[in-house]
């Protein structure tokens, strides 16, 4: 009886190792192929980035036409600085520096026009 559960036990435990071990091995072998998969595809990533100076050129280009079409765009949102000027002359002395301190556009038309900067306090 006894001798008899003790086989059981021992091929038991015998083939829960073995299913174990086959298991730990599996996960080895798809680890590597999954290391190597990744280190081919990381492989052709690097490949993929390689350039040649056309392309650099090319999209360097396009980036300076961006920001000049993108530049143009905010221009147009702007009013001119004649404009800016006029509203100036009807600004009394005290807001000169108010004015001037808006933006550096309002700075430059302040700067153009000749006018102080200067505040009193009274």
């Amino acid at each position: 009886g006894n001798k008899a559960f003790f086989d059981d036990e021992r091929r038991r435990r015998g083939l829960i190792l073995r299913v174990t071990t086959e298991m730990e091995h599996k996960k080895s072998a798809d680890a590597v192929a999954g290391a190597n998969i990744t280190a081919k595809l990381r492989r052709k990533d690097e490949c993929d980035k390689t350039v040649d100076d056309d392309d650099v050129v090319r999209q360097k280009k396009k980036k300076q036409e961006e920001e000049e079409e993108q530049k143009h765009k905010q221009n147009k949102r702007e009013l001119p600085d004649e404009l800016w000027d006029k509203i100036l002359k009807s600004v009394d002395d005290n807001s000169v520096a108010a004015f001037a301190n808006v933006s550096k556009k309002l700075r430059r038309v302040q700067k153009a026009s000749g006018r102080k900067l200067k505040v009193n306090l009274k």
